[in-house]
């Protein structure tokens, strides 16, 4: 039951995160990595993406093994590699940087490591007493820290998101004028031409 409850909510975070809050930021990166010939789709984009992470946490999984008390940190690699992943930044031309603090994520991944040392050393106790039930209160804290972590490491800006939704940022970094099914449209639009203050449209 842990297993599929965490798994719920992983999945849960992971298509609600990627669709309603980076699928702009997504679409952004993809259009600039591929020089306009691609473009990113949010609903697959989020299927896809959620599905990876869930084989990636399904891997780990045969590598290590957790008490039921910390059965959501099987999620580990897939959060740090979605909030990676959603740490981008358009830069100047056909480019992308991650704006990960990686001083704040080699902190993140030593605590996790800690964490596993104490998961490993103190297994759960087999005394008839405990059950699914009494663990699931601990995955939650885990799977929330490991959220927050996400959120931490990735690029969550409000102001920025909301320029990537204008068309702002494509358009003055990458010569682009919006992004996924926005790009086309806007990209027809004259642009104003502008001489010091004074600009007059075509």
């Amino acid at each position: 039951m842990i297993s599929w409850v965490c798994g719920s909510l992983f999945t849960l975070f992971s298509l609600l995160y990627l669709f309603v809050m980076q699928a702009d930021l997504l679409a952004t990166a993809q259009h600039l990595l591929s020089k306009g010939q691609t473009v990113y789709s949010p609903l697959w984009g989020t299927v896809i993406i959620t599905l990876l992470l869930l084989l990636l946490q399904g891997v780990f999984r045969r590598i290590m093994v957790y008490p039921l008390r910390f059965h959501a940190l099987y999620y580990f690699p897939s959060c740090v590699v979605l909030g990676l992943l959603t740490s981008i930044v358009p830069q100047t031309g056909w480019n992308v940087q991650l704006s990960t603090n990686w001083i704040w994520l080699t902190v993140c991944i030593f605590l996790y490591i800690l964490v596993t040392w104490m998961a490993l050393h103190f297994p759960d106790r087999k005394n008839g007493k405990q059950n699914a039930f009494s663990f699931l209160w601990v995955n939650f804290l885990w799977l929330a820290l490991q959220f927050c972590m996400v959120n931490s490491i990735a690029n969550t800006k409000d102001v920025y998101h909301y320029r990537l939704k204008a068309g702002e940022i494509p358009r003055r970094r990458a010569g682009l004028v919006g992004v996924a099914s926005r790009s086309q449209i806007i990209a027809d639009r004259p642009e104003p031409d502008c001489h010091e203050s004074v600009c007059t449209k075509p």
